[in-house]
């Protein structure tokens, strides 16, 4: 993934979905969950490992606006302190969502 380079993770998802990536030297992560649709509800999590079939262990919870429970809107969030490989995980519980992804180094 280069810098600022946006990328879509999850697409018009309907039920909980892993996607797992690459951030390579990038150490931070920006978090843009939409939901639409009545009821709409559901939040992202993050797991990472230093190698690609490493061991997946969750976030820290190092960042901004990380959600811990549903959220019934849309936001954005920043996860730190990351490892090479992470697995965005949308964690849906009603409605639709899409979850794009941006990488950063801070």
């Amino acid at each position: 993934m280069q810098k600022g380079a946006a990328v879509t993770a999850h697409l018009a998802a309907t039920q909980t979905a892993d996607c797992k990536t690459s951030v390579g030297r990038h150490n931070a992560l920006i978090v843009h969950h939409y939901m639409t649709g009545d009821g709409a509800s559901g939040h992202v999590t993050l797991e990472m490992a230093p190698l690609p079939d490493g061991q997946m262990i969750d976030h820290h919870g190092k960042g901004t606006n990380i959600p811990t429970e549903d959220s019934n809107k849309s936001y954005t969030a920043i996860f730190e302190g990351l490892m090479d490989y992470v697995n965005v995980k949308l964690n849906c519980t009603a409605g639709t969502h899409t979850v794009v992804i941006q990488p950063l180094i801070l």
